[in-house]
């Protein structure tokens, strides 16, 4: 009786070491002609034997994280982390990018002391700078900014409207307005082009990945393993 409790208490404590053992490690091969290989390592654009200024690097790390290198003769170097994933012979990359555009917007602040003759308008840029050279309009009805302050009578402003390099901003207002006024523009903001340049879903075959765009191979475009 006490053989076999022994026994089975070193073959609870094996498959533990096992259970353990598999909880704790990566998974860091894939399947290729029935041979498994580790992926993992240092990837490059080759275009051997032409050279181009732009190139890309792509390190795929085992503890799974991924390091995208872009060098583009127009946008600079730049270097990108995010992580991995692969799913039998699909690696995805993921990455925490910016949005591609960041909606602007019209704020305005008001003064404490109420103006009989005349109220000052002050315009600028979140960064508190000018933005001469372009228009306001208020209620409709158009001033060319050439300085940070225009001075405009007491009045009720149904909206705040700016032409800023042909985007148009808007703001609703529907008050009586008798006190200085400060009003900032936020333009819009595009994020920079090299986000396009990320190719983020890859097959891997061999010492490859090849390019996947929408589920469809490219083989044409394929990164190789250095």
């Amino acid at each position: 009786m006490m053989v076999r409790t022994k026994k089975n208490s070193i073959l609870i404590l094996l498959i533990c070491f096992i259970l353990t053992s598999c909880a704790t490690r990566k998974d860091v091969t894939v399947s290729n002609n029935n041979q498994k290989t580790d992926f993992t390592g240092k990837y490059i654009k080759d275009d051997s034997p032409y050279k181009t200024p732009n190139s890309k690097e792509v390190h795929i790390l085992s503890n799974g994280e991924v390091i995208y290198k872009l060098d583009m003769e127009i946008y600079g170097n730049h270097e990108l982390k995010g992580v991995w994933t692969v799913k039998e012979d699909t690696l995805k990359l993921s990455f925490n990018f910016p949005p591609k555009k960041t909606v602007g917007f019209v704020g305005i602040e008001y003064g404490e002391e109420k103006k009989k003759d005349s109220i000052d308008l002050t315009i600028v840029n979140e960064k508190g700078e000018d933005i001469g050279g372009n228009t306001i309009y208020i209620n409709d009805k158009d001033y060319f900014i050439s300085s940070k302050t225009l001075k405009i009578n007491p009045s009720f402003i149904n909206k705040v409207k700016i032409d800023f390099y042909g985007e148009t901003y808007e703001k609703e207002v529907n008050k009586y307005v008798d006190t200085d006024v400060k009003i900032i523009l936020t333009p819009n903001e595009w994020r920079n082009a090299i986000y396009d340049f990320v190719k983020t879903d890859w097959l891997i075959q061999d010492n490859r990945l090849i390019l996947l765009k929408k589920g469809d191979l490219d083989e044409k475009y394929f990164l190789i393993k250095r």
